[in-house]
């Protein structure tokens, strides 16, 4: 009975070191978000902070260099600078070739319209390939959405049917 008495003081003992262990536990994840927030916090202020000091550091560079030429190193940074500009703003490489099918497409079009059936301008392989592809896309998008509708109207359908069902029942 003493030994019971015993085991059950320690196991007391061990479940309130526990939930004190628990709630430590608690207040150090609490402390850490808190922290990490204010970590967060502090490098989007060093961010706004070091944006400012570039801004006036490109203000005070240029009232100081006012009047006076480029300096060789600058002059290959504009054009470097320049290069990329040129390279994003140019719309990309597969938008391009489809505005070229497009074009050729609709020059096509026209000529048949108008009763010229000659075909003086042909695709490339790369060309007919890359239309074919992207037609076949095209086509089974297409199905897909016919297949969708057919399931809509039957579901539809069947609504329809149980409504007039209830209505009349």
């Amino acid at each position: 009975k003493w030994r019971i008495k015993c085991q059950e003081n320690e196991t007391e003992i061990h479940a309130s070191y526990l939930a004190k262990v628990e709630k430590e536990i608690a207040e150090l994840k609490q402390r850490h978000m808190n922290t990490t927030a204010k970590i967060a916090e502090h490098r989007r202020n060093f961010a706004e902070l070091s944006h400012r000091i570039l801004r006036v550091i490109v203000k005070q560079e240029s009232t100081r260099k006012l009047g006076l030429a480029l300096s060789p190193e600058e002059e290959a940074i504009r054009t470097k600078l320049e290069n990329m500009h040129a390279l994003v703003s140019t719309p990309t490489q597969f938008r391009g070739r489809l505005s070229e099918l497009l074009s050729q497409m609709r020059m096509q079009r026209n000529q048949w319209a108008h009763g010229n059936f000659l075909n003086e301008y042909t695709l490339d392989k790369d060309a007919t390939q890359e239309m074919q592809s992207f037609l076949t896309m095209q086509q089974k998008a297409v199905a897909f959405l016919i297949d969708t509708i057919h399931k809509d109207m039957k579901t539809l359908k069947i609504i329809s049917e149980g409504m007039t069902q209830l209505v009349q029942g």
